[in-house]
């Protein structure tokens, strides 16, 4: 049901956005900033369902727990590179946006270079 409100969220965010677009430009980036403002909080509260659902997978999986704390910092990073690039990209900075998301992809490389190092460590155990 929430997947239907964001849904609508956003289909009347852009139509009010675009009707306004040809009289107030600037009105129409504010009403699409608000409406994406309005879906990040959906996004926040799904986000909280997923960390508790993962809490209760880490009781049945034997991995440390800074794993899933990484796998959520990677989950977060990548939304907000998406979420800020498509907002440039939607006033018209495409550049901006593309440096945007290209720094959060290295970003996440960073954030998972501590995943990747003991994947590697395991893989070498088995040898």
């Amino acid at each position: 049901m929430d997947m239907i409100k964001v849904a609508l969220i956003g289909m009347i965010g852009a139509l009010l956005a675009l009707e306004l677009k040809g009289a107030k430009s600037e009105f129409s980036t504010y009403i699409s900033l608000g409406a994406c403002v309005v879906v990040l909080f959906y996004v926040v509260a799904r986000l909280s369902g997923i960390v508790g659902q993962i809490a209760a997978l880490s009781d049945y999986i034997v991995l440390e727990a800074d794993y899933f704390g990484i796998l959520l910092k990677m989950a977060g990073i990548t939304y907000i590179a998406e979420f800020s690039g498509a907002l440039c990209r939607d006033m018209g900075y495409t550049a901006l946006a593309l440096q945007i998301e290209n720094f959060g992809k290295l970003t996440l490389l960073a954030v998972s270079c501590p995943v990747i190092v003991r994947l590697l460590e395991l893989i070498g155990e088995l040898t």
